[in-house]
């Protein structure tokens, strides 16, 4: 492992009431009109995602995700603010991280 590469864990979380409500709520910036604020209840778990990142030169996002049955989704895009807001709106599978990226980015 490269001197600039960290290896991440985040563990997972079970919402009991208010499915994801409380973090979405900061999608309200893009989806006002459909999101409203709100609140929820969560447990962590032991399960979780794993990460490997490290500091590029160039300004580009790569993600990569492979399923428990083998199934590998990957993608390249620049981090420019708006990119990442037409994946984040776009609903695909790598949704999630660019709402996430946003987040940082703003």
């Amino acid at each position: 492992m490269a001197d600039d590469t960290l290896e991440l864990f985040v563990p997972g979380r079970l919402c009991i009431v208010g499915e994801h409500s409380d973090w979405s709520g900061a999608m309200r910036k893009y989806n006002h009109e459909l999101i409203p604020p709100g609140r929820t209840i969560v447990a962590g778990l032991t399960y979780g995602l794993y990460a490997k990142v490290r500091t590029l030169e160039e300004r580009v996002l790569r993600l990569r995700s492979t399923t428990e049955d083998g199934k590998i989704f990957q993608t390249e895009l620049s981090l420019d603010e708006d990119v990442l807001a037409a994946e984040a709106q776009g609903g695909g599978f790598f949704q999630l991280c660019c709402w996430r990226c946003l987040r940082v980015y703003n």
